[in-house]
């Protein structure tokens, strides 16, 4: 089976949702036969073959205002131009947001990108919602203490990124949810090559 392509794409400011996105890719790359390709949209350069050639799209940005970043917004807006052609529809999608406060209305963020991810035709991952450490793959005891179950979310507290800050149940959140996306994207390759076999 070939490997299955993982983009993450996300915008930081101060470095904490840089922070996250690392974390996403770890998780990534922990699954067998899927390999992360980290994306900074806020580059001069969007590698857009690439994306069009990934198998799952996992966006992150802070949370401005209630809403996505500009700078993730301008993102957003460029992918009109293929938009008729639907170069993303069929594949996987998850997302993630920080912001400086517990709630931060980062529930907005995620909704925002899930929409946007949906007009796009892609399919929504989010987080499992079994906080028993002892099922799925070994959640930190504070997995998802948030409770949003449509992306991870986590919190930036402070003005530079420290070691609490995004805190470290956070980062590990973010961890699961991309390993959760790549193992989708593998297993649904998987069942797409099982059945060009028939």
């Amino acid at each position: 089976m070939s490997v299955s392509k993982v983009a993450v794409c996300y915008h930081s400011v101060k470095g904490h949702t840089a922070v996250v996105a690392q974390e996403v890719i770890h998780g990534v790359n922990q699954v067998k036969d899927a390999r992360g390709e980290l994306i900074d949209v806020g580059s001069n350069h969007i590698p857009w073959k690439s994306l069009a050639e990934s198998d799952a799209i996992i966006f992150g940005c802070p949370t401005h205002f209630g809403s996505v970043s500009a700078t993730m917004k301008s993102f957003m807006d460029q992918t009109d131009a293929f938009w008729l052609e639907m170069h993303w529809r069929g594949k996987f999608a998850g997302a993630f947001t920080c912001a400086g406060e517990p709630s931060g209305d980062k529930q907005s963020v995620l909704m925002t990108l899930c929409i946007f991810a949906m007009q796009h035709g892609m399919m929504w991952i989010g987080l499992d919602p079994m906080k028993d450490v002892r099922t799925g793959f070994g959640k930190p005891e504070n997995y998802n203490i948030h409770g949003a179950y449509m992306g991870a979310m986590a919190d930036s507290s402070s003005a530079a990124v420290t070691s609490d800050s995004p805190p470290l149940s956070h980062r590990q959140t973010a961890h699961a949810l991309g390993k959760r996306v790549a193992m989708a994207a593998t297993r649904w390759k998987l069942g797409e090559a099982k059945a060009m076999e028939i």
